[in-house]
């Protein structure tokens, strides 16, 4: 009854009950329509509850910012996740600002992000210079190491071309779990080339027939075909048939 008439201190209340009897997901309930009510507790004990959690989503990303003008772990987690989609430039600032109420993780943080930095800048100038020296080699392996896509590519074209394929399947495949295009069409040569049917190898060939490489699509019917798949077939088949490609028509043809 005090709830449905708006009282907070009822809704913390439930909050507390429910967490004695450890149904989390009430406890965000009523911690939620009191933070809605822009309760301090509520958005506090929400913001313990996330971090512990480890939660990005939407909904505890709003938590975040609203506990951000005390909560120095409210900043910590708004900038790692900033950090994880790669926007260094707001990862910095939420990291600053948590650093300058002294969080020892921040600073720790933002002195990571300075020395990836240095790493990434030196990557990007050997690879401009095409050089592929062992110091430079030792900064791509570095680079590669904390997602640099480009260092990623350049070492695994430096061991296909040494004949080092399954190193350089690694290497690309890192690239392409970042859904590097090249790395993706380059990996899906080399598996096709293989005549390679894995499951990983059918994933690659998935994602570069997605970004419209031919081949892979082409062998992705043909497999379903061979398969007995037929609605998969027929639906590369007549992608294939959206491009001109006669040999899929004849291909279709047979199937119906």
């Amino acid at each position: 009854t005090l709830v449905s008439m708006g009282d907070v201190t009822a809704m913390l209340c439930l909050a507390d009950i429910y967490e004695q009897e450890e149904d989390m997901d009430e406890v965000k309930r009523w911690y939620h329509k009191a933070a809605e009510r822009k309760n301090q507790e509520a958005i506090n004990a929400l913001t313990f509850i996330y971090l512990k959690e480890k939660n990005y989503t939407p909904e505890a990303q709003k938590i975040y910012l609203k506990a951000t003008i005390e909560s120095a772990n409210a900043m910590y987690a708004l900038a790692s996740l900033y950090k994880r989609k790669n926007n260094i430039d707001e990862a910095k600032r939420w990291y600053t600002k948590a650093a300058n109420l002294n969080d020892k993780h921040a600073i720790n943080a933002l002195t990571t992000i300075d020395k990836e930095e240095t790493i990434n800048n030196l990557a990007i100038k050997y690879l401009d210079e095409r050089n592929y020296s062992s110091k430079a080699v030792k900064i791509y392996l570095k680079a590669a190491e904390i997602g640099n896509v480009k260092a990623m590519r350049a070492l695994a074209s430096l061991c296909k071309r040494d004949n080092n394929i399954d190193e350089a399947k690694k290497w690309y495949t890192k690239a392409a779990d970042l859904n590097d295009k090249e790395a993706i069409n380059t990996l899906a040569g080399i598996y096709l080339n293989e005549n390679n049917c894995s499951p990983e190898a059918q994933e690659i060939y998935l994602k570069a027939a997605k970004i419209g490489n031919v081949k892979p699509m082409r062998f992705l019917a043909d497999m379903y075909k061979q398969e007995k798949n037929l609605s998969e077939a027929k639906k590369w088949y007549l992608t294939l048939v959206s491009m001109g490609d006669v040999t899929a028509m004849l291909c279709l043809a047979d199937i119906y």
